[in-house]
């Protein structure tokens, strides 16, 4: 099994999709060269889950109204994908040590109307975002999901789930059920899913691939 993402046809985009060779090269080499020039960012050590007392993650937080000439193009590029009025949440560029396992990115503190979330990736890398057909009601910790909700009639497979999530608790294996695996990340891509999708990295600290480097957007409506 080895679902893969589609590019949308329209305006009207999908739950998830990916775009190939959605950016230039030359301007995803740039754009990480600029955001290599912000300052040290901010460590998240796991502290509950999987990976207890580890370092996850750098992540710089960027204010849009201090983004770069690379960076500015990404965002217009992305918003005039959209076609609709669309508030910038978090541009994060992250450094990815350790996968995140399952959670979603639909609560922020000063969320108005959750949209997408999109990562671009500034490098090419064995990696895989793996995403599910179950949906967040308000929360990011799929703890909460698995107190309130039954186990699903479909789970993922055990193969697909050793292949690519065997970091993750064994149980929530059958809680969730695949909406697709997208595919391996490449320079260029533009890579997007709606915000309460439950989703995870892909156990890619296995294969020698970290760290990841990639520029993340969590996007609200604004229309």
């Amino acid at each position: 099994m080895d679902l893969q993402a589609t590019t949308p046809t329209s305006t009207l985009l999908d739950d998830a999709f990916v775009i190939e060779n959605f950016f230039g090269l030359k301007l995803i080499a740039d754009l990480w060269q600029e955001l290599e020039q912000f300052p040290a960012g901010e460590d998240f050590v796991d502290q509950h889950g999987i990976f207890k007392g580890q370092l996850i993650a750098n992540q710089t937080f960027i204010d849009s109204n201090k983004a770069g000439i690379c960076l500015t193009e990404i965002l217009k590029k992305v918003r005039d994908h959209l076609g609709i009025p669309v508030t910038w949440r978090e541009i994060d560029f992250v450094k990815l040590y350790l996968p995140w396992d399952i959670h979603c990115d639909l609560v922020r503190s000063d969320a108005d109307r959750p949209f997408y979330n999109a990562l671009i990736p500034l490098h090419d890398v064995d990696s895989r975002t793996v995403i599910f057909n179950e949906t967040s009601p308000g929360y990011n910790h799929f703890w909460q999901y698995k107190n309130e909700h039954a186990k699903s009639s479909n789970p993922v497979p055990r193969d697909v789930w050793d292949k690519y999530l065997s970091m993750c608790w064994p149980e929530d294996r059958e809680y969730l059920s695949v909406k697709s695996i997208m595919p391996v990340q490449r320079a260029g891509q533009l890579i997007m899913f709606k915000r309460n999708l439950w989703h995870s990295s892909d156990s890619f600290h296995l294969s020698g691939a970290a760290p990841k480097y990639f520029l993340q957007l969590i996007i609200d409506r604004d229309d």
